[in-house]
């Protein structure tokens, strides 16, 4: 079943080659962007220092065959919530207050790219961010993870 929904006022898209999530994250503030969710098909999180400064009740949805890592994460962040999603393959990260949209073909797994990425940044008008996050997360058949 296809599900498509088109944003008419954005006021930016910004194109990253290679981002650095260390960079993305560094300008993140838990007052203005709120509560991050991220789905992402490779996970790690050894090499990221921007866990801590991320709101509580963050989800993260990785791919079923990150539960391990997933798992080890939780040992060290219990406050985020980490689901496991059945051949998840999609790489977005969506900051419910502010609006912030990265949507693209890099996965959080680190510091900077291993492959050659391209990722598109924008932001989604407060009307529509419901409709945006049901679309992008609200069909992911994920399993609960602690």
């Amino acid at each position: 079943m296809r599900d498509d929904f088109t944003l008419h006022r954005v006021p930016f898209v910004h194109l990253y080659r290679d981002l650095s999530f260390d960079d993305f994250f560094g300008r993140y503030d838990p007052w203005r962007d709120g509560k991050v969710t991220v789905a992402t098909y490779s996970f790690s999180h050894n090499d990221f220092g921007f866990w801590a400064k991320l709101l509580p009740n963050s989800i993260i949805y990785v791919a079923e065959r990150y539960e391990a890592t997933a798992l080890a994460f939780l040992k060290r962040y219990p406050w985020f919530e980490v689901r496991s999603v059945p051949k998840l393959h999609s790489k977005v990260i969506m900051f419910e207050k502010s609006g912030v949209l990265l949507v693209g073909s890099e996965n959080l797994y680190a510091p900077s790219s291993l492959f050659s990425e391209v990722m598109i940044e924008t932001f989604v008008p407060a009307d529509d961010r419901q409709r945006v996050s049901d679309l992008v997360f609200g069909g992911l058949r994920s399993k609960l993870l602690f």
